[in-house]
């Protein structure tokens, strides 16, 4: 069992910014985006190249489900995916197959079981429902067939079990959390996003109501330069969501 965190700009945060905003000729929020779906598949394909390694790449066949098409970001992850693994790992494109999950996990697993009796040589799966990746993760490791789980992470406890058990199932994911955080500084440098002393002010001033502490231990405890930075990201989260225009992607 591997796990990987993509420490880079995150998969989940990414995936509420890739829409087109009104205000820019090239937003910040489309550009995260665009950097996030490469380096997410480049770790991906790299995983698959541990996953495949001693064998041709030329004839290795690689499976994948997407949880849903209509997703913006996983339209720009599946493209960039589809390129890492033909011109940076040398597969070949026919023997990429690339589904529509539907957001309906029956129909998912029926893919999975698909790439099985086609006999693919590695897997790639976004779940719809994180709650089947034991079904899965059976039904790989019974055909012999390494798994490479994205953006949506497995339960503790199964992952606990890959490793006691020796499933050749591998995690590529990120900390939503620490990845929003990092979505939210690119946003606010290349916007230009400021915050006055006023604002820092008035968040200890709401920050002592909200915790009933007087606002002098408030700051004692908490550096304005961590209010800055703080203020800063939910200003530019709210610059996305004040410009953004969601776009439905038909297939």
């Amino acid at each position: 069992m591997k796990l990987k965190k993509v420490a880079a700009l995150g998969l989940a945060t990414a995936m509420a910014f890739s829409v087109t905003a009104c205000s820019s000729s090239k937003p910040a929020e489309t550009t995260a985006a665009a950097e996030e779906a490469e380096t997410t598949a480049a770790a991906d394909g790299e995983a698959v190249k541990e996953a495949v390694e001693g064998k041709d790449p030329a004839e290795v066949k690689v499976g994948i489900s997407i949880y849903q098409f209509a997703d913006n970001f996983m339209t720009l992850y599946r493209n960039e995916l589809q390129n890492y693994l033909v011109n940076e790992l040398g597969l070949k494109a026919e023997n990429i197959s690339i589904m529509d999950g539907k957001n309906d996990q029956s129909e998912q697993m029926n893919q999975i079981r698909n790439f099985v009796t086609q006999g693919f040589d590695v897997m790639i799966v976004n779940l719809v429902q994180a709650s089947s990746e034991p079904d899965v993760t059976n039904i790989c490791n019974e055909a012999g067939i390494p798994v490479v789980y994205i953006n949506r992470e497995p339960d503790a406890t199964e992952e606990e079990r890959w490793e006691s058990e020796g499933l050749n199932a591998t995690y590529v994911g990120c900390d939503a959390r620490q990845s929003g955080t990092y979505q939210g500084e690119e946003i606010a440098e290349l916007e230009n996003i400021t915050v006055s002393d006023e604002d820092v002010e008035k968040e200890y001033a709401d920050m002592a109501e909200q915790y009933k502490m007087d606002v002098d231990k408030i700051k004692a405890a908490v550096p304005a330069d961590a209010i800055k930075n703080d203020l800063k990201i939910e200003k530019a989260l709210d610059l996305v969501r004040d410009s953004a225009k969601i776009e439905e992607v038909t297939e």
